[in-house]
Order: structure tokens, then sequence, then C-alpha cells
């Protein structure tokens, strides 16, 4: 379903598959828990941040593809994605 790309120690992922606005993409990892922030851990509680694996590739934009629902652990298409597409998050929107 992904491919992550890495341009000189930048990492970006991508979509291989079309997804449809409102689709569950995947379940959100969650590999290791924290009760601190770091650049690989998603906020899921007020002092639990979650390790999301092969997601901490994301990129962050204003005008995100992709919402991370903490509160189902789901990944949801923001709107229509396309194979190829870079999949981007507003990063403030999980802290």
């Amino acid at each position: 379903k992904f491919e992550v790309h890495d341009r000189k120690g930048f990492k970006s992922l991508f979509s291989r598959q079309a997804f449809a606005h409102n689709a569950v993409i995947c379940p959100l990892p969650a590999t290791k828990i924290h009760n601190h922030a770091n650049m690989y851990t998603v906020q899921i509680g007020r002092y639990k941040h979650v390790e999301v694996g092969f997601l901490s590739s994301t990129n962050h934009s204003c005008n995100p593809n992709i919402v991370l629902d903490t509160t189902r652990m789901l990944v949801i298409a923001a709107r229509d994605i396309q194979p190829g597409d870079e999949l981007v998050v507003f990063y403030p929107s999980t802290e």
C-alpha cells in the first residue's frame, strides 16, 4: 500500500494505491508507547505517545490528505488519494 522514499536522509511516504475521501487507509500503527513526544510519535492521550512505525515518514502539510484518528486508531483519507501521491498530515492535529 505504501512506499517510503529516502532522499539524502529526508523521508517521505507515498501511496501505491488509490483511496477515496473518508476511506480507512490502515490501522494507526502503535509499536511502542512513551510518556513524552519525540519525532517518531503521535500523541494519543495527555501523557501517552505512540511510535507509529512507517507513518513516521509522513511529512507536514497545511493541506493534508490523511488524518490520524487517534480515537479509533485509524488513518483516514482526508480527500481522494491517487497512486503516487505523497501522504501528508497536519502535525499539530496530533499534539
